[in-house]
């Protein structure tokens, strides 16, 4: 409670706004739209990797959270989201992701400017959880060293994961990708988990389809192009969020189905539909020759 009231000295309405803008850098509604806008506008491969590390971030802070099952600090503490049941403290959510995230991209792209720019927004994502009252320092420190262990082990196991892709054929890997998902979302104890567990198993199978069908693929294309890419993949996506939850039943195994084929459509359609040149397997067979250097790994 301490470090809570120490930060809460130098509140005042433009740093509570800003505080309540950094920590939604650090929410579920963020990654969503940045998630899409990966797959869309660049290398599908780099995406899929993103993906794995951000949705299995997000299955295990949910699992933790149901399982530990702390209380958060007092409404009168909050300077934002009274009244709001936040759900279980430990760990934090927004610490946790932030720093797969922001520290998968900055181990990837190998940026220093980003790297540096990657670190801060993390600190501030994770100050900002203290400083409005909804995290105790402990949630913020272990969502943190949550976030940086699923980081190293995400980083390690991707020479392993390589092999497999190479020496598996696509088929067998997306079963086994989607029956990981399925084990899953039946060990999650709650809805997100099922969420997260459903579009992390879609994701990476429709990614691997849409290597099968679009093996030519180059990413990028005119800014016509790539606005319609994402246009189009937003609206079914929101289609597919909306429709299916009023079709299906309000049940895990729908909410699993529904994230499931959500993620399908991320990985697969809109790059199958809008990439400036026909997929190699759609193609004529005069036409289909292979790309020098175009597929995305």
């Amino acid at each position: 409670m301490e470090t809570i009231l120490f930060l809460q000295q130098l509140s005042s309405p433009w740093l509570d706004r800003l505080a309540v803008a950094v920590t939604a850098l650090g929410a579920e509604e963020f990654y969503t739209l940045a998630l899409p806008l990966l797959f869309w506008l660049g290398p599908p491969a780099f995406a899929v990797r993103v993906a794995g590390v951000l949705l299995a971030s997000g299955w295990l802070q949910d699992t933790l959270k149901l399982a530990i099952d702390s209380p958060r600090p007092d409404d009168a503490l909050r300077l934002a989201y009274r009244g709001v049941d936040l759900g279980p403290a430990f760990p934090s959510g927004h610490a946790l992701v932030a720093l797969t995230f922001w520290g998968y991209l900055a181990a990837r792209l190998k940026d220093r400017r980003l790297t540096a720019a990657a670190a801060i927004l993390v600190v501030l994502v994770a100050l900002s959880r203290v400083y409005l009252g909804v995290h105790w320092p402990v949630d913020v420190l272990g969502g943190l060293a949550l976030g940086a262990a699923v980081l190293a082990g995400a980083l390690g196991m991707e020479p392993l994961l390589g092999r497999w892709q190479a020496e598996l054929r696509r088929p067998a890997l997306a079963a086994l990708v989607l029956g990981g998902s399925a084990l899953l979302a039946l060990a999650s104890p709650g809805a997100a988990g099922v969420r997260s567990a459903g579009a992390a198993g879609g994701a990476i199978a429709g990614y691997l389809l849409f290597r099968q069908l679009a093996p030519a693929y180059v990413p990028g294309g005119r800014p016509h192009r790539l606005l319609a890419r994402v246009l189009l993949g937003l609206a079914v996506l929101l289609a597919l969020r909306a429709g299916l939850a009023a079709l299906l039943p309000d049940a895990a195994a729908a909410h699993y189905l529904r994230y499931l084929l959500m993620g399908v459509w991320l990985a697969l359609g809109p790059n199958l539909l809008i990439e400036g040149k026909a997929p190699a397997a759609l193609q004529p067979a005069a036409a289909a020759e292979p790309v020098a250097g175009g597929q995305d790994g």
